[in-house]
């Protein structure tokens, strides 16, 4: 069906073809490309928020471990009976620090991004607990060191373990930020590999097609160009090709059968003419004898001499060279008879007319 179709589509329908496969060759690797594009722009924007998350886990974390030391540095203040000044600008830094880690946490988008959510609900909450007890034993502070120093007891224990959950984040935003950035490098090149091929096949695909459909048309009109050379030859008995084919190739074959039919027509009139005019000349020669026929028997009726044929005038020069007598038929309207005479003789009556006699 498919080469059905082929063989009686126009030649420029197949010259289209080869344009039509480059064109979506071009079609496809484009999309493949903006495919790709689009792939590496979802992994970059994921990537980002896990570099977002990593950073924002990691000030958490920092601002943990500064209002934890803040804490320890206003104990120590106190301890040393510096001025109730310094202490509390220690102890309102150390409670700002540890309020900055709650909100970083607290704030934190992994909707889009292959992290659970336990993860930042338990480093919150870590970080939650820890900044209550650093606030009790901060309540402690001016009054009494010791009492601040034995409440920041429970606090380590709960800075420790707020610590690590917030850790723990950060590494499973650190671990996704590089396996994005692994996937992107590797899309990116299988993505070029791809692209590479794919162009590389569109070119092989159109200079294939473009080849296969010249020679189709190619042996087409080759075809078509020998017939016309035959029959402008005068070969009426050439076979037209591709007088079944829909396309250009089966018009110029009907026109070369109705050119072939018209000179076949032409030939035959031709012929006829050339009888008609052999039958005419045939026809006026037989008109032309008879009517010297006619002449000569009404030259022989009314006495005129005959003139000479080729064959009595050589029958007269034998008869001179012999010496042989004359014998001469005449013929009158009562009969025949025969006169015998010699050379010298020209004329004598017979049966009341002139007859000739032969030299």
């Amino acid at each position: 069906m498919t080469a059905k179709l082929l063989r009686d589509s126009s030649i420029t329908t197949r010259l289209l073809i080869p344009t039509l496969i480059c064109v979506l060759a071009v079609i496809g690797t484009a999309a493949l490309g903006i495919a790709s594009i689009a792939g590496i722009h979802a992994d970059d924007t994921q990537q980002s928020a896990a570099v977002e998350v990593m950073s924002r886990a990691r000030d958490s974390w920092i601002d943990l471990a500064r209002g934890h030391a803040a804490m320890y540095r206003a104990i120590n203040l106190k301890a040393q009976n510096v001025e109730s000044r310094l202490v509390q600008a220690a102890t309102r830094e150390a409670l700002q620090a540890i309020d900055r880690a709650k909100r970083g946490l607290a704030t934190l988008q992994l909707s889009n991004l292959p992290i659970e959510n336990e993860l930042q609900a338990k480093a919150a909450k870590a970080v939650g607990m820890y900044g209550e007890a650093a606030g009790q034993a901060a309540s402690f502070v001016e009054d009494d060191a010791f009492t601040a120093t034995m409440s920041m007891n429970d606090a380590e224990r709960k800075f420790v373990a707020a610590q690590q959950d917030v850790s723990t984040l950060t590494a499973a935003a650190i671990e996704l930020e590089s396996a994005l950035d692994e996937r992107m490098a590797a899309l990116g090149r299988s993505r070029l590999v791809t692209i590479g091929v794919s162009a590389s096949l569109a070119v092989l695909l159109s200079v294939a097609a473009s080849i296969f459909f010249g020679r189709l048309i190619s042996r087409s009109v080759g075809r078509m160009t020998s017939a016309m050379r035959q029959l402008a030859a005068g070969d009426l008995a050439v076979d037209i090709p591709a007088t079944d084919r829909k396309d250009e190739v089966g018009a110029m074959a009907q026109a070369m059968v109705v050119f072939k039919s018209n000179a076949e027509e032409t030939r035959r009139l031709q012929a006829a003419a050339d009888e008609d005019h052999a039958l005419k000349a045939r026809r006026q020669a037989a008109m032309d004898r008879y009517t010297q026929d006619l002449r000569h028997l009404r030259r022989r009726r009314d006495g005129e001499p005959r003139p000479l044929r080729r064959g009595d005038a050589e029958h007269g020069r034998g008869n001179v060279g012999s010496g042989a007598p004359h014998t001469r038929q005449c013929g009158t309207r009562r009969g025949r008879r025969h006169y015998v005479g010699d050379q010298s003789r020209r004329r004598r009556r017979c049966g009341g007319g002139d007859v000739v006699q032969h030299q």
